[in-house]
């Protein structure tokens, strides 16, 4: 277990397994500034969904701020990692394990959810290569609700080209910027001042 300052409050995290847990303190430098962003976009009333979780940490750190936090993650050791972090630094949220798309039959459009969980203000996607299905599955959202995505971009693993995610974006409306790169993988924020 460690403990991250992010917020207002410290946040004390764990992973499921040694190889989770090396590599969140191996990229949690590298997510700080992701982090410092995301929450800094947070306002009263927000609804984020975090499609990708992972172990909680950006969902976890999102809820200290009162945030209503959606965790999307399909892998059952993570969801309960997740739940456990939310449980031990006394927030709530809902975690969900729908693997999030386009709507193909295999994955389920966000904004099929909006019904259920209401309309996320803030989306955060960390999914593998997967980013361009997931905000395609957004796109009703993306042009109503949304004011601010943070995505965690793979071009080496998706079936897209670098500058593609951030084409789409920009297509629907987002002002986007880079958050800084690790090798392969880098970060985006996309905000529109309309919402």
């Amino acid at each position: 277990m460690w403990t991250c300052s992010f917020g207002k409050d410290p946040v004390q995290l764990s992973a499921s397994n040694v190889e989770q847990t090396v590599h969140s303190r191996y990229n949690l430098e590298s997510e700080r500034r992701l982090a410092l962003e995301l929450i800094d976009s947070l306002k009263q009333g927000d609804i984020l969904y975090d499609v990708g979780a992972g172990f909680g940490f950006h969902s976890v750190t999102a809820a200290t701020t009162g945030a209503e936090v959606v965790a999307f993650e399909p892998e059952t050791d993570r969801q309960a990692v997740i739940s456990t972090n939310a449980e031990r630094n006394d927030v709530t949220m809902t975690v969900d394990p729908s693997l999030l798309g386009k709507g193909d039959g295999e994955t389920v459009r966000g904004d099929d959810l909006a019904d259920e969980y209401g309309k996320a203000t803030v989306l955060k996607i960390d999914v593998e290569g997967m980013e361009l299905d997931v905000l395609k599955g957004f796109r009703e959202q993306l042009n109503d609700s949304i004011r601010h995505v943070f995505v965690e971009v793979h071009p080496d693993l998706g079936s897209f080209s670098h500058g593609d995610v951030e084409k789409f974006l920009e297509d629907h409306g987002y002002s986007v910027s880079s958050l800084g790169d690790r090798g392969t993988q880098y970060h985006i924020t996309a905000s529109r001042a309309s919402l």
